[in-house]
């Protein structure tokens, strides 16, 4: 397979937060160093000033159980103390973490794996192969399980103590790719703690996870008997901090030291200052924020009426309103940045807005009296729901917003089919695939999975689905990217999610901290320290 072709692409988001880090420390895949996730590696330098990092978040995770978790990409916080099978380097390329070293069979249906040695969980107990046969499991019947669904669970093995058979039920261009999701747990603590493991999580981390507090923080302390590369800071604390304003209040008084949800104006103002005491990191990022349709419920069972909805948003004027002027519009359920995304569509966007056209389509689907819509979102999107009501509002469509916190709003979100339409936010890391079958696949669609598209009915959603699983198993990378196209053709054309902007990620932090590292959608704070 010629992975060069989507290296270039993947590589942008592999990006250091701090200019001068870029050093002689890089380490190697699966040192445990900071070279995590895809990134180049932190500056080592010496011994941090402060001992602790505080970061403030918008939202409460919900848990620290990270298959559980709301949103895309909240294992950054769950990263600290728990480690993946395998990690995407500084490339996009998967390599081994808690695993050693990978061989495929010749036939390309089989891996071999070794696990690494000696590694210890916070609790004392050494990783063995057990734990790594019971979090496959895990793994399988989880909200990601549906991204792996090309592994032979059933028949996955231990050869010996250290080495794994991984038979695959088809090939797959991102086979190894798939298991940077599988986290390693502790078989004999997850069974013994049973629901509490989502405020008393062990893993493997270099740090421990000390105090969950719903609503208000998450505290980690360094693990001194982590089996890598030593961390720097006793402590890192992730408060929740829902309003931005008063985050940059908190930044600007020292009370935190990095900030991940940003208003435009303090932005703006730390760019007019780039030698003060306030930093900026920006990139591109690979996700995108979407209007998810309840494609179960009327009447957005109906493609013409989920059509005339993606022709009566204004993304332009939502990118500049709510979203304050940050990011770009979307055009398909593969955000822009990402190795496959359509550039056709982003050419000739199959619906611009077009409020005259959304409404001759209600009218052709019997609605030209117009309807009402019962929204269920969150405190981080209300402003967008207010502007997109409005706009719904224009064509005859009458919105009803319920806000929930997080966790309650993706509870309702997937187990609930008692909504029409909610605004969410999406990744995709490395090739489109694995993200794509968690996302659109309607087997994936069904009470408490990830799809929340509730395409399961939609004989078009199954067309689609074949295509994709096709799709995934062609090992040559102009092949694959072409029928990536052709997938986001037919998604947008059957209007199952309306896509709104591509993302970027815009941080704001204290400019005497160094050793962030970002690769795909998670930012790395393990290896911060401050100079």
């Amino acid at each position: 397979m010629k992975k060069s072709l989507r290296l270039a692409a993947v590589f942008l988001s592999a990006v250091m937060l701090v200019s001068g880090c870029g050093g002689d420390a890089k380490e190697t895949a699966g040192t445990g160093g900071a070279a995590e996730k895809g990134s180049v590696a932190g500056e080592t330098g010496g011994e941090s000033s402060k001992d602790t990092l505080i970061i403030s978040r918008s939202t409460d995770p919900g848990s620290m159980q990270p298959y559980d978790a709301t949103g895309t990409a909240e294992g950054y916080v769950q990263d600290t103390f728990l480690e993946t099978f395998f990690f995407y380097n500084e490339e996009g390329v998967s390599e081994p973490k808690l695993a050693e070293s990978l061989e495929y069979s010749e036939d390309g249906m089989e891996m071999r794996i070794k696990i690494r040695e000696g590694v210890k969980f916070h609790n004392g107990d050494v990783m063995d192969m057990e734990d790594v046969l019971y979090s496959f499991q895990v793994l399988k019947n989880s909200s990601q399980g549906n991204a792996v669904n090309y592994l032979d669970f059933d028949h996955i093995e231990a050869i010996d103590e250290v080495t794994l058979r991984v038979p695959l039920l088809k090939q797959v261009a991102y086979a190894a790719d798939g298991l940077t999701r599988l986290y390693i747990f502790n078989k004999d603590y997850m069974e013994e703690t049973g629901d509490r493991v989502s405020t008393e999580m062990i893993g493997t981390g270099p740090y421990v996870l000390k105090e969950y507090v719903s609503g208000d923080s998450v505290t980690v302390e360094k693990f001194d008997e982590y089996w890598g590369t030593p961390v720097k800071l006793s402590r890192i604390i992730f408060r929740f901090i829902p309003e931005k304003s008063v985050a940059m209040i908190e930044l600007d008084t020292d009370g935190i030291d990095f900030a991940l949800s940003c208003l435009a104006s303090d932005i703006n103002k730390a760019k007019e200052d780039p030698e003060g005491k306030i930093a900026i990191y920006e990139s591109p990022a690979l996700r995108y924020n979407a209007i998810n349709f309840n494609c179960a419920s009327e009447p957005l069972n109906n493609k013409l009426v989920r059509q005339a909805l993606n022709y009566a948003v204004d993304k332009e004027a939502i990118i500049k309103g709510a979203y304050e002027g940050q990011g770009t519009v979307a055009t398909s359920m593969v955000p822009g940045g990402t190795w496959g995304h359509s550039k056709k569509l982003d050419e000739t966007p199959l619906y611009e807005y077009n409020p005259e056209k959304a409404k001759e389509l209600l009218a052709e689907a019997g609605y030209g009296d117009g309807f009402t819509l019962k929204a269920v979102i969150d405190s981080t999107t209300s402003s967008v729901a207010e502007q997109l009501s409005n706009m719904f509002l224009a064509v005859g469509v009458t919105v009803e917003i319920q806000q929930y916190d997080q966790t309650t709003a993706l509870d309702i979100l997937r187990n609930s089919l008692d909504w029409n339409i909610s605004i969410r936010q999406y990744g995709i890391e490395g090739d489109p695939g694995a993200g794509l079958m968690i996302q659109t696949h309607p087997n994936n669609s069904h009470e408490g999975q990830a799809n929340i598209a509730k395409t399961y009915d939609i004989q078009e959603a199954w067309d689609y689905s074949e295509k994709l699983e096709a799709a995934v198993t062609l090992m040559d990378d102009a092949e694959r990217e072409a029928a990536y196209g052709e997938l986001q053709e037919i998604y947008m054309e059957n209007a199952f999610v309306l896509p709104l902007r591509n993302l970027a990620d815009v941080y704001l932090y204290q400019s005497n901290l160094k050793g962030f590292v970002k690769s795909g959608n998670r930012p790395i704070f393990n290896w911060c320290y401050f100079e």
